[in-house]
């Protein structure tokens, strides 16, 4: 019974994401509308210092934005902290936290790699706090528990976490399986209280130039339901692997056993999606646990806003954003968006 019902909650999770992949005209929930208004590019930045401390001072006037090169007015500006910042400077009960897991299960092939991650991944499950919700879900759609404090429960799911697992997710063949889980579990994590963030756990998954809109606009609604989305990087060597899968196999890409599998190939998209939603990357290296405990949530987060200068023509605009500081500070943000009307992130105000 159990199992029926979890399977049957990532395929509706999968449907969700599917319905709205095929009609990104319509009005998501989570994104105010006016009759009239003006369109703004959200941007989050996350500055941190030499020693990658965040740092919180920064006002409007210390952020330039720029688009394809062009210096942009900053249109609203807001600072968003931590939990932990904020009972620093008030006394106040701690926000509830949700914590959506995502095991990228089929772009794992090694076992000896899978086994201390799923050790790992219990570890951080019992250290979660006790406000904290957590929930699982992987790409194959065969790890799923909803939001809940069991930790028991969770626990019990993450420790079937295998390698190389037999997909069952009904998502169209010609979406990115990894963009489209991910963008139903934005849309899940949307409404909820407190702070939200999404952990993946990837070895990396591609997206082809004609999937990219779909990548920017999980970045754009991730932005604008306030979800950061951070991400282990798993490397593997699958040149070595007696398990790397065949043909018959999901996640077989026609490589050659004897052909080494670069540890940088589709990690790309795992560093654009941590950079546009205000997350970070970890390489999870020979620790896993160590990894997955670097995951924390930036202190502070600024979201700028835009109003774009060139007419919505479908067309990549690069962003770039710095800040003026006498200090050596290191700027995190979204690389670029999408020029489109429908754009979920974009914000219209009166």
């Amino acid at each position: 019974m159990k199992r029926r019902y979890a399977v049957a909650m990532l395929l509706a999770l999968a449907a969700w994401a599917v319905r709205g992949a095929e009609s990104q005209d319509s009005p998501q929930a989570s994104v105010p509308s006016f009759q009239t208004g003006t369109k703004l590019v959200l941007v989050p930045v996350v500055v941190r210092d030499r020693e990658g401390r965040t740092v919180t001072d920064l006002g409007r006037d210390s952020f330039q934005v720029f688009d394809r090169g062009k210096p942009q007015s900053i249109a609203t500006f807001s600072v968003e902290r931590s939990e932990a910042s904020q009972l620093a400077t008030a006394t106040m009960v701690a926000p509830e936290h949700f914590i959506g897991y995502f095991f990228d299960d089929v772009s794992l092939h090694d076992f000896g790699i899978v086994a201390p991650l799923r050790e790992a991944a219990l570890h951080n499950i019992a250290g979660l706090q006790p406000s904290d919700r957590a929930a699982i879900f992987s790409s194959s759609c065969r790890l799923v528990m909803d939001f809940t404090d069991d930790r028991a429960k969770l626990q019990e799911v993450i420790s079937k976490l295998e390698p190389n697992p037999i997909r069952i997710c009904r998502v169209t063949p010609t979406l990115p399986l990894q963009i489209t889980l991910l963008e139903a579990l934005v849309r899940r994590m949307a409404h909820l209280p407190g702070a939200k963030r999404i952990v993946i756990v990837s070895a990396g998954f591609p997206v082809n130039r004609d999937e990219q809109r779909m990548r920017e606009a999980l970045i754009d609604e991730a932005v604008q339901a306030k979800v950061s989305m951070d991400s282990l990087h798993i490397v593997e060597n699958r040149g070595d692997m007696g398990s790397t899968p065949s043909p018959q196999q999901p996640g077989w890409s026609g490589r050659p056993r004897d052909i080494p599998y670069s540890a940088d190939v589709n990690s790309e998209n795992l560093n654009l999606v941590a950079d546009g939603t205000g997350g970070t990357v970890v390489e999870a290296g020979n620790s896993p646990d160590a990894g997955l405990r670097q995951l924390a949530t930036p202190d502070c987060i600024y979201l700028l806003s835009f109003e774009p200068e060139e007419k919505a023509d479908g067309s990549y605009h690069k962003l770039k954003v710095t800040v003026k500081d006498s200090r050596k500070l290191r700027v995190q943000a979204r690389a670029g968006y999408y020029a489109t009307k429908t754009t979920s992130g974009s914000v219209e105000i009166p």
